[in-house]
């Protein structure tokens, strides 16, 4: 029994049911159990075990290594179970599909894992569970807080500071991963002190001037003003409340307001989808025809 790895340095050294280590640069491509051997073109096949597949590889371009019969898992038996769990299944879900005992399923993966560090990585990747942060993510994150706490702003990517452009980039790819549902807990958690993050800039810094908006709309309705208009404004200030509100009349109507912002609008400024109850034109056709009827009850008969 062979318990340690050697080094093939021609196929005429293997045989079928050898299991092998294909390497290039230090980093394993391929391992599994040689099926075939062509000794005269130092090429042979191996079925897989990383991917159920069977595999043609060339010794003049691999580094090979023999591996210890006790390190090759039972689960090569079985490739597709290997494959299933790199694709991000659990072992209940490979066993409902293959038909094996759950906990033969686990105890293949336990082996596969033991011998292969890259499967549970590939795993928990496909499985969409988050990965832990690096340093550099973390230094990232509280940065960005850093920015944000003391200026205001989040990071833009516009900005002409190189160091600013990437932490703009970084939380765009943490939007992105929260999204996804896959951003470590240690970025979740501490970000969560900036309640805006998630949101694009841009959304955020509109919603401020709605509220700005809002807020003025209101000061100028409790100075006794009348709903202001956007046609026939007496100032600017009219004007541009006038036309924010016809804006967001406008929106309501076509299911395009927000129910949180119409819900904001009903309760600081009641009324206000249905304004002014009468026209300037109709206020002064209405003071015409006073005038004319009081003219006529004080002309004697």
């Amino acid at each position: 029994m062979v318990t340690a790895h050697a080094v093939v340095r021609s196929c005429s050294e293997l045989s079928v049911g050898d299991h092998v280590e294909a390497q290039r640069d230090g980093r394993v491509l391929h391992r599994g159990r040689v099926l075939a051997v062509v000794p005269a073109l130092e090429l042979f096949w191996i079925s897989d075990a990383r991917t159920g597949t069977r595999q043609l590889l060339d010794l003049e371009m691999l580094s090979v290594l023999r591996c210890p019969v006790r390190a090759v898992p039972e689960a090569e038996a079985n490739p597709v179970s290997v494959l299933l769990c790199r694709n991000g299944l659990s072992g209940k879900k490979i066993a409902e599909l293959t038909g094996a005992p759950q906990p033969t399923v686990s105890h293949h993966l336990s082996a596969a894992w033991s011998v292969d560090r890259e499967l549970k990585t590939d795993h928990e990747a496909a499985a969409g569970k988050p990965a832990p942060p690096s340093l550099p993510g973390i230094i990232r994150m509280h940065h960005v807080i850093l920015m944000v706490q003391e200026t205001g702003r989040y990071p833009s990517r516009h900005s002409d500071d190189a160091s600013e452009r990437k932490l703009a980039a970084w939380l765009r790819r943490r939007r992105r991963d929260a999204r996804a549902g896959i951003l470590a807990p240690e970025l979740r958690d501490g970000l969560a002190v900036l309640p805006d993050w998630q949101r694009k800039p841009r959304d955020v810094a509109g919603d401020a001037i709605w509220r700005d908006q809002l807020a003025a709309l209101v000061a100028y309705r409790l100075g006794g003003n009348d709903w202001p208009r956007r046609k026939a404004a007496d100032t600017e200030q009219e004007y541009e409340l006038g036309f924010w509100l016809h804006t967001q009349r406008f929106k309501l109507r076509r299911g395009k307001l927000s129910s949180e912002k119409a819900e904001e609008l009903d309760a600081a400024l009641p009324g206000w989808l249905a304004g002014r109850k009468r026209g300037k034109k109709a206020q002064l056709s209405l003071n015409r025809s006073t005038r004319v009827q009081c003219d006529r009850d004080e002309t004697p008969e």
